[in-house]
Order: structure tokens, then C-alpha cells, then sequence
């Protein structure tokens, strides 16, 4: 043998009499020379790339996204923010990143990454929680013609001997008088 030469940053060789310097598998870097590991990217990062010299080459799981595991090899790893949450940061390693949608509002998709993504319950809904995937009904013979309604107090009841024949209505129209009783519209 000639010469021994340190493996570069990237790569690593494990065994002694060894030939050739390995480039980090993906999801591992090794900023060092003369290394005989690689290190795991960390918890909120991944990397499809081998051969990583530096951590900061390992990509943050998107905003909408966290990775609980360190060693991710593809963003397709990282796991979506459920609904009724949504995550405007880049690199989280845990769903405790992922906020609440709230009281008012709900979110029915996965990996949001935005506050935008929380909708006003519509009118004849309401939702007292938050990170919800969906806002409640306003029961039968009462109406909500406003948006963002975060309580069933909000809910409006029918005038006197009206009543709806659903639930969830949005408009006083929607409160007929009941049998035995006429009225005019308006």
C-alpha cells in the first residue's frame, strides 16, 4: 500500500485495510474527515441525497408536515398535521408543532400549512372547540344566519309557534308556523 488518505467529509470507511471511502447513505451526513460513521439527520429533517457533508443539507419536513424520526430518507416520511390543525413552520419533530384551528373554525384536510386553511363554520353551524374537523348543527327550531359561530347560545331560536323542519337552518324563512297557527311571510 502506497499511501493511506482520510476519507472526506460524506463519506466513511469502517473496516480497516479498506480500498475505497462510502458516501453516507440518504437521511445521514458525516461533516468530519477520517470518519468511520455517518450521523442520522435530525428529528423534523430528511435527505434523499448520499454523500452529505454538512447537517444543514438535511431538508426540513415541509410546513403542514413534522418528522418524528431521525434518518428520514424522503419527504414522504414526514407526517401530515391532522385535521382541525395546521403548521406554518419548516422542520418540526414532533405534531405538538401543529396548531389548533379555533373555536369558530374547522379544518376536514390533513398537512395544512397555513391559518387560511381553518374555515368559518357556515351559517347554521357552530363549533365550541378547537382543532375540529367540523362544526355542529344547530338544532330544529332554530336558525344562524351569521358565520364563525363558536357556541350553541349563538343558535337563534324560532319565534313563538314557529318551528324548522331541520336542523342546521341558516335564515328566520326557515322558522314555519306550526300546525294550528298561519302567518304571513317576511
Amino acid at each position: 500500500m502506497s499511501a493511506c488518505i482520510a476519507c472526506a467529509p460524506g463519506r466513511y470507511s469502517m473496516l480497516p485495510a479498506s480500498t475505497i471511502c462510502t458516501p453516507c447513505a440518504s437521511g445521514t451526513f458525516q461533516s468530519s474527515s477520517q470518519a468511520t460513521t455517518c450521523s442520522l439527520c435530525n428529528n423534523g429533517t430528511y435527505a434523499t441525497a448520499t454523500g452529505l457533508a454538512i447537517s444543514s443539507s438535511c431538508l426540513g419536513c415541509p410546513a403542514g408536515t413534522y418528522g418524528t424520526g431521525s434518518g428520514l430518507i424522503a419527504v414522504s416520511m414526514c407526517s401530515s398535521c391532522l385535521w382541525g390543525t395546521y403548521a406554518t413552520a419548516i422542520g418540526l419533530n414532533s405534531s405538538a408543532g401543529c396548531l389548533l384551528c379555533g373555536a369558530g373554525t374547522y379544518n376536514s384536510g390533513v398537512g395544512m400549512n397555513s391559518n387560511l386553511s381553518c374555515l368559518n363554520c357556515t351559517t347554521g353551524t357552530f363549533q365550541p372547540a378547537s382543532g375540529s374537523m367540523n362544526c355542529m348543527l344547530c338544532p330544529r327550531n332554530s336558525f344562524l344566519n351569521s358565520t364563525g359561530a363558536k357556541n350553541l347560545a349563538q343558535c337563534i331560536q324560532c319565534p313563538l309557534f314557529s318551528e324548522t323542519t331541520a336542523t342546521g337552518a341558516s335564515l328566520l324563512t326557515s322558522c314555519l308556523c306550526s300546525a294550528g297557527y298561519y302567518g304571513t311571510a317576511g
